[in-house]
């Protein structure tokens, strides 16, 4: 006698069905990558700012607030997960012996950068390797001769520098913490701006403040750490012996001045890209962060020469010329500030350039694009008229082809003296740590 087939319910195929599905999701998360796990955190921190508002809503014409607030609806993949950090790292050691400062006495704290293996050969290159970018983006022997100098005064033309003195330190945290993103201090301004008049001095100031907490929205290298060792050597205090300790610490990434140049990292990296991190201020052996700075130069030059203009005896008499941009650079304002020692032996040194003279930055591999129209140069805008950045791949592209045809890029990657020494990033409120090299 043939048995007849049991049939399942169908309630119970889907729940089986949902079950299955469900451990299968399980299954792929767990695996997800520390990038992955960083971006999913980030959409759903996305997500919870729609919880509840029904998808009609969309057709509701929103505030200002609304608007200039809404979430992205879908992240996009971190195009820079894969750039390699080639910076120095450092070590911090604390003081033996106790100093008096404003707060009291403190064991003062040593930063000990770890160094890579560098030639002679190797600096000079680097040097020529500056002037060949200056050169390629159109300027002259003297602005040529500038850009080295100032990467002469700042790292002694070592492009994966990390620069962690404390004026460094702390011009850098006062930057990271000015830009920093909050949806909730976001919404505030907004609804403080919304009431006042764009005749007004406030509404200015809300829109600049805007300005600065939203250019780096939605980087996700934002909240990454550098870890480092913190170490207090062995020390005998009121009689008593302590042996020496050591430990992991951890601070912002963004929390330090980098490459050529020695960079404010929040003020620079955007330049090239707001999604990027700022180790991109130490990639390409510098040709990314002398791209930058000559971009950095011919703003600098174009504000001294217009403030001088303006009012020479507030803001100098040198303008733009070789002195007054090199100030500009120095001091972070127009004006005939003393410049330091150190810079005035530099520009003492650098015969062949009149300091008095306006060097040429030129203006090929501009930071925006453009095009002739009526006879003058105008810039391209995009449909909600912001200028379209200039294509940074094909910059990068053309200077490494032309580098490597004069020789100017290592054969080899440089040693690190300590192999131990490559960064460690660690992504905040990640349990994993991802080494970067």
């Amino acid at each position: 006698m043939t048995q007849k087939k049991k049939r399942i319910p169908l309630f119970m195929l889907v729940v089986l069905t949902l079950l299955v599905m469900g451990m299968v999701l399980v299954e792929h998360e767990s695996v997800a990558s520390p990038t992955q796990a960083l971006n999913s955190i980030e959409e759903k921190a996305v997500a919870d700012t729609d919880e509840g508002v029904p998808v009609e809503a969309e057709s509701v014409p929103r505030t200002e607030a609304e608007e200039e607030t809404a979430p992205v609806a879908q992240m996009a993949p971190n195009p820079w997960h894969n750039y390699p950090n080639v910076c120095e790292t450092f070590n911090v050691v604390q003081g033996t012996k106790l100093v008096k400062t404003k707060n009291g006495k403190t064991y003062p704290l040593h930063y000990k950068r770890n160094r890579y293996n560098r030639k002679k050969s190797d600096t000079y290159r680097t040097r020529d390797l500056i002037k060949m970018v200056v050169g390629e983006m159109g300027g002259d022997k003297e602005a040529q001769r500038i850009v080295a100098m100032i990467a002469l005064h700042e790292s002694s033309w070592n492009p994966e520098a990390v620069h962690v003195l404390n004026p460094d330190r702390e011009a850098n945290k006062i930057a990271w913490q000015k830009h920093s993103y909050s949806k909730n201090k976001e919404l505030a301004i907004v609804a403080r701006k919304e009431k006042t008049s764009a005749k007004s001095k406030e509404f200015w100031h809300y829109k600049a403040v805007l300005a600065d907490i939203r250019l780096y929205k939605g980087n996700p290298h934002w909240n990454d750490q550098l870890e480092y060792t913190y170490t207090i050597p062995a020390r005998e205090d009121r009689g008593e012996s302590f042996p020496e300790s050591s430990w992991k610490e951890h601070r912002s990434v963004w929390a330090f001045g980098y490459g050529l140049y020695g960079m404010n990292a929040v003020l620079f990296t955007h330049l090239w890209d707001r999604q990027a991190p700022p180790w991109i201020l130490c990639g390409d052996e510098g040709i990314e962060a002398t791209v930058m700075a000559v971009w950095a130069l011919r703003n600098a030059q174009a504000e001294c020469e217009n403030l001088t203009g303006q009012d020479a005896e507030k803001y100098g008499t040198d303008g733009g010329n070789a002195r007054g941009v090199v100030r500009r650079f120095a001091r972070g304002r127009c004006g005939n500030q003393k410049l330091g020692k150190a810079w005035q032996r530099l520009m003492a040194d650098m015969d062949g350039i009149d300091w008095g003279t306006r060097p040429d930055f030129g203006n090929k591999f501009g930071q925006y694009e453009r095009h002739r129209r009526g006879g003058k140069w105008r810039w391209t805008k995009d449909e909600k008229g912001k200028r379209v950045p200039g294509d940074r791949e094909a910059i990068l592209a053309h200077m490494r082809a032309k580098a490597e045809k004069k020789g100017l890029l290592r054969e080899v990657p440089l040693k690190r003296k300590k192999g131990s020494s490559a960064p460690v990033i660690v992504a905040r409120n990640q349990s994993v740590a991802v080494g970067a090299m």
